[in-house]
């Protein structure tokens, strides 16, 4: 089923294309992963942008702000990090039909970009996630399918 499981060239990082339209529906960033110093997986164009960097000891990140800038986000995308536990990750295209299963593990991030997701939790697990803000209610997502 559609996995571009080395678009970015390098091992740990797979990307997951919606079958019909080739658009990135998830990209999975192994806990193994290991790349250069600076790796931003996503496109610019991204609302939520993804970079996995790496830091040798006694280095610093110079402190900083961010400027406030205005940005118009309609499309809702999600960072999922699975701390402890196993999970099945089930991606749905923009028509609610199946695309891919993909097993997850501890350590695992993934960013949900397009379409739909569910889960099974396979192992007791701890799962953090971000998206952007401010959230709007229930009303912000449509559920499908099996509960």
């Amino acid at each position: 089923m559609g996995i571009d499981a080395r678009a970015t060239g390098t091992a740990g990082v797979e990307r997951y294309l919606d079958p019909a339209t080739g658009d990135v529906m998830a990209i999975v960033v192994r806990e193994d992963f290991r790349g250069g110093r600076y790796n931003f997986l996503t496109p610019d164009d991204f609302p939520m942008q993804l970079g996995v960097n790496f830091y040798g000891a006694g280095e610093r990140i110079q402190p900083h702000v961010h400027v406030d800038v205005k940005r118009d986000v309609r499309v809702q995308q999600e960072l999922l990090f699975l701390k402890r536990g196993r999970a099945t990750l089930h991606l749905y295209t923009a028509q609610r039909e199946l695309a891919h299963s993909v097993d997850v593990r501890a350590g695992d991030c993934v960013l949900l970009a397009s379409g739909g997701h569910g889960l099974d939790i396979l192992e007791h697990a701890q799962l953090i996630e971000t998206k952007q803000g401010p959230y709007l209610g229930v009303g912000e997502k449509i559920k499908f399918g099996p509960p």
